[in-house]
């Protein structure tokens, strides 16, 4: 009787493996701190065990694992790191497999980098801004940018437009979109 190991078994195959098991796993969220990217090293230190077993493993498994995580960025600063990471998958797969992204704290004002982040995310579903809810007229402006900004993304078909501001908790609202 032979043993069958997960290298063995056709790509296929390891891709359901890959997703199943960070579906069933409820993957943590992954923050910005821990997509921090150097050049040197692809170890982070909050990414599921499995991804980092091999070098295969981590680049068949990262974008099964980006399809079903939120991605958090705390600020605009950030995105810089995790996109020269996410470059470092080929063909766009880890770009592609991004569903969910949740960028905060922006002020009154939306960079055009977070445009450009966004229209690289081909398949994205939700977005979500976070704004300082001390400043009204702020959030609302914020919105009315988000709306303008990216229903003139080609990439980004929005369907149901969800402009709801909530609180999150005593500092922060939320702008919630919900793309098709």
């Amino acid at each position: 009787m032979t043993s069958t190991t997960l290298m063995t078994l056709p790509r296929e195959l390891r891709d359901l493996i890959y997703t199943e098991t960070f579906r069933i796993t409820e993957p943590e969220d992954l923050v910005e701190p821990h997509l921090r990217f150097e050049g040197r090293t692809r170890s982070f230190p909050r990414l599921p065990s499995l991804c980092l077993t091999s070098k295969q493993i981590y680049f068949e498994a990262i974008p099964r694992l980006l399809a079903v995580a939120t991605i958090h960025f705390p600020k605009p600063s950030s995105w810089r790191c995790a996109e020269l990471w996410l470059d470092t998958f080929s063909e766009q797969e880890a770009w592609h497999a991004i569903r969910t992204l949740c960028m905060g704290k922006l002020s009154d004002y939306l960079p055009d980098s977070t445009v450009e982040f966004v229209r690289r995310c081909v398949n994205l579903k939700e977005l979500r801004f976070h704004y300082d809810q001390r400043n009204t007229e702020t959030g609302m402006q914020l919105i009315d940018k988000v709306q303008g900004t990216f229903s003139s993304v080609p990439s980004v078909k929005m369907y149901i437009l969800r402009s709801c501001i909530y609180e999150n908790d005593s500092e922060t609202n939320v702008i919630e979109l919900r793309l098709a």
